[in-house]
């Protein structure tokens, strides 16, 4: 079975429930207390929903950004997000929800990165959807910068194929718990 179908084959009460036991995850064990810049991804279709996580992260204080593509595509910038309300959100040509107001906030400010992905291997490896966007980002991180992945478990495979330019993540959260990369 293709990880599409997969995704898509995943009701909307486990979607619902696996993605909070993924927050509840990230927050309680993976996030460190001392984090005070977050980066965490805005959920798109079948994605792994994080805004439990966020809405923890909020209220404990914690700075949180998403990402944003550039006009030109070429890139991606971390910017401000203060509220989940539909209110104060936009949603940008990809269909992803953002901040109507863009703030960008500085990489070296990053403590910890959440990233998505179509599949993680064991040792870490990301399969994206295609655009490069993540890598290239991720290589642009200072090296403290702690990096994670975030998926549902049917997502996480024995190997992925890479390329030399892909980036693995330190850590993989699922909604079965924490999973530990190579890199």
């Amino acid at each position: 079975m293709r990880m599409r179908e997969r995704l898509e084959a995943i009701e909307n009460t486990n979607h619902t429930t696996w993605s909070e036991e993924a927050s509840r995850t990230l927050v309680e064990e993976v996030i460190p207390d001392s984090a005070k810049t977050v980066m965490v991804y805005l959920a798109h279709g079948t994605e792994l929903d994080l805004d439990q996580a966020i809405t923890h992260l909020l209220d404990r204080g914690v700075t949180v950004a998403v990402p944003e593509v550039s006009e030109t595509g070429s890139d991606m910038r971390p910017i401000l997000l203060d509220t989940l309300s539909a209110s104060a959100l936009d949603v940008d040509r990809f269909g992803i929800r953002v901040p109507l107001k863009r703030h960008e906030v500085e990489l070296q400010t990053l403590d910890v990165v959440i990233v998505p992905g179509v599949a993680f291997d064991r040792s870490g490896a990301r399969l994206g959807r295609g655009g490069g966007f993540y890598d290239r980002f991720l290589k642009s991180l200072p090296d403290g910068t702690m990096r994670v992945g975030a998926c549902f478990s049917v997502q996480l495979l024995e190997e992925i194929p890479t390329d030399p330019h892909d980036l693995a993540v330190g850590l993989i959260v699922t909604e079965s718990g924490i999973h530990q990369g190579e890199n």
